[in-house]
């Protein structure tokens, strides 16, 4: 009784009144009241519930709900700054507010799509880094330079795709077909599944590798170009050539362009005559380069990403290099929210609210125990109709809405998770202090947490296919899902557009 009691005080409540009325509250109260650890109470306290109350009886204001969409019905006011009774608080009683319903915008990540960029310098031991990457950011379109794969069927870039993502991939040809050496370089572009992607047929160039894909879905399209032009080749009037008729002729689409890539160009040096050349050349176009910070381990902006003029592009912060000697470039293009979400419905039992003594009890009674019938099949059919009752009696069957969310990796455990966590934490000290130390000590776990997830993605793949070493059809099965990429990707290359 004194606990229940205890519970609907307050420690202010009674040490309040033990000051002012000189109530004797000896130590056994006192060492009880402590050990419960109820939480300070302030004039805060219940506005949850109040609210509610609050803005039906004193909402005078003429908007009713919001006119436009992206908009939220929002109830704001100020309280008086006179004394207040904080005894009538603990009451439900409060001190009546001015109030007003005015409507605010209401930003989703449905409004934008956002865009990622990375020169990996070799997708081999990176892959599950990359794919917790797209993840985390919530990148629906991800473009990779310097893939260093072979073709389309390469596991290493099949394992940078997370759950349902497809993409486009462009390697960089072979001088001898025979060769084993690694192949530098490789584009490739990722997108989420909501979007639909078609090639767009563009020539080779010689001094730079490039794919272009048309992506699109409801309130959204655009020409995504992916280029990367080696650091190794200097910068010579062939490659302002070939990229000026590249530039003519995506001219031609009407759809927003977005062109992202490595160019090994130093934009952001005023004094560099090829990056002069490159910024007048955008302009002729009536084309503008968004980054302005440095994307690279020696402090230059080599990742550039280029838009027209009149498209509404934000870039988000520009970390140091990570994973590679460049950084992650992340943007978010603005668009319309898509029309219908990714909801479902699905039928659903509540089994914790199940009463098992009732639903014994009418088991008992039921005519499949007092009046079992005699052969098997009218048995099964008496089973499967008297659980049926009963379960629709006790716990009925109910239409749930439910939203469909990605899923994890599988070798993604709580030892992944942990790793994350402390790694963003330390981010978060990162980018408050700015200092070397917390810059080291974040890069470093950084490290760790790649190594890691491919350890991690290394051995769940390795397990998986130990166990099925004795069966190959079931051998192949997982195989299968882990080194083929996607029908929509292999389809994907047989729809172009001229």
């Amino acid at each position: 009784m004194l606990s229940q009691a205890c519970r609907m005080l307050t420690c202010d409540l009674l040490l309040a009144s033990n000051s002012q009325y000189r109530c004797v509250i000896d130590q056994c109260v006192r060492d009880t009241v402590s050990r419960l650890r109820l939480r300070r109470r302030s004039c805060r306290a219940g506005d949850h519930q109040r609210r509610r109350v609050l803005a039906t009886q004193f909402v005078t204001s003429s908007v009713s709900k919001p006119r436009h969409a992206g908009e939220i019905l929002t109830v704001t006011g100020n309280r008086p700054r006179s004394d207040v009774n904080t005894g009538q608080l603990f009451h439900g009683h409060r001190d009546v507010r001015p109030t007003a319903a005015k409507t605010v915008p209401c930003r989703s990540n449905k409004d934008f799509i956002r865009l990622g960029l990375f020169n990996a310098r070799s997708v081999n031991d990176k892959s599950a880094a990359i794919q917790q990457w797209i993840v985390d950011t919530k990148l629906s379109l991800t473009a990779l330079v310097e893939t260093w794969h072979d073709d389309a069927s390469s596991p290493q870039l099949i394992a940078c795709a997370p759950p349902g993502f497809r993409y486009v991939e462009k390697a960089r040809p072979r001088k001898d077909n025979l060769s084993t050496s690694t192949n530098h370089g490789g584009v490739c572009l990722l997108y989420e599944p909501s979007l639909h992607a078609r090639v767009v047929q563009l020539p080779v160039f010689s001094t730079f590798e490039s794919i272009a894909v048309f992506v699109h879905r409801a309130g959204f399209h655009a020409v995504v170009v992916v280029v990367y032009r080696p650091g190794s080749c200097s910068v010579t009037q062939p490659f302002f050539d070939d990229f000026s008729d590249m530039l003519e002729r995506l001219t031609t689409f009407s759809a927003p362009l977005i062109i992202v890539g490595d160019f090994n160009i130093h934009v952001d040096d005023a004094t560099d005559m090829q990056a002069g050349k490159l910024i007048d050349l955008l302009s002729c176009h009536n084309l503008r380069q968004h980054v302005t910070s440095p994307t690279h381990e020696h402090g230059h902006s080599l990742d550039l990403l280029i838009t027209r003029d009149d498209q509404i592009i934000t870039m988000l912060p520009v970390d140091p290099p990570l994973l590679s000697d460049h950084s992650f470039v992340v943007a978010e293009c603005d668009c319309l929210p898509t029309s219908t979400p990714s909801t479902g419905f699905r039928h659903v039992r509540n089994w914790r609210g199940l009463d098992v003594d009732a639903f014994a009890a009418d088991l008992q009674g039921s005519e499949l125990i007092v009046t079992p019938p005699a052969d098997i099949e009218s048995g099964i059919d008496c089973y499967n109709a008297t659980l049926r009752a009963l379960l629709d009696k006790h716990a009925p069957s109910e239409l749930k809405r439910v939203t469909s969310r990605p899923l994890s990796a599988r070798w993604y455990d709580r030892e992944c998770r942990d790793v994350k966590r402390q790694t963003r934490k330390l981010e978060r000290k990162f980018r408050r202090l700015r200092t070397v130390e917390s810059q080291t000590a974040w890069r470093q776990q950084f490290d760790s947490q790649r190594q890691l997830y491919q350890r991690k993605f290394t051995s769940f793949w390795l397990d998986t296919v130990n166990s099925c070493e004795r069966n190959p059809r079931a051998l192949w099965r997982p195989a299968g899902r882990g080194l083929t990429a996607s029908t929509s990707t292999a389809a994907l290359l047989g729809q172009t557009l001229c």
